[in-house]
């Protein structure tokens, strides 16, 4: 019995899966070449959310867990602040040189506990936008 063109292995996507079994045996994620003790997906993965406002992770709106996997899946610093009154940070590996020694305890925290040293700047902007529905721009911080 000859094989379907569906039963073939397309060697990328067969490349792909070795790839990130490598990653997982080497306890490292696939998506970042950051070489941290616990990588911001690794953590933000065993954070218990159900303390916060945004409950579970597995009963989060689709749009902020598709967000999160973008995020986490870009190299460049990023980060998202969920929440209209916790204000839970996530962020990327390439927000980590931001951070310093503030990971890994700023993942899944309240931004005024994370940046308590601006909250008083950024608070009242946070506060602006979930009530307005509108972004702000500064030019001068």
């Amino acid at each position: 019995m000859e094989r379907g063109e569906d039963e073939v292995e397309h060697p990328s996507k067969r490349q792909k899966m070795e790839t990130k079994e490598k990653a997982k045996m080497e306890g490292k994620n696939n998506w970042s070449d950051t070489d941290t003790s616990m990588g911001s997906w690794d953590l933000v993965s065993k954070i218990d959310f159900s303390k916060t406002e945004l409950g579970e992770m597995k009963n989060w709106p689709i749009t902020l867990r598709s967000s999160i996997k973008s995020l986490m899946a870009n190299r460049v610093a990023h980060c998202i602040i969920a929440g209209s009154t916790d204000h839970i940070f996530i962020y990327n590996d390439g927000y980590l040189p931001i951070l310093g020694d503030k990971h890994p305890k700023a993942m899944g925290q309240k931004v005024e506990f994370v940046f308590p040293e601006i909250w008083d700047s950024i608070g009242p902007l946070m506060k602006h936008v979930i009530k307005t529905q509108q972004t702000v721009y500064v030019t001068d911080c």
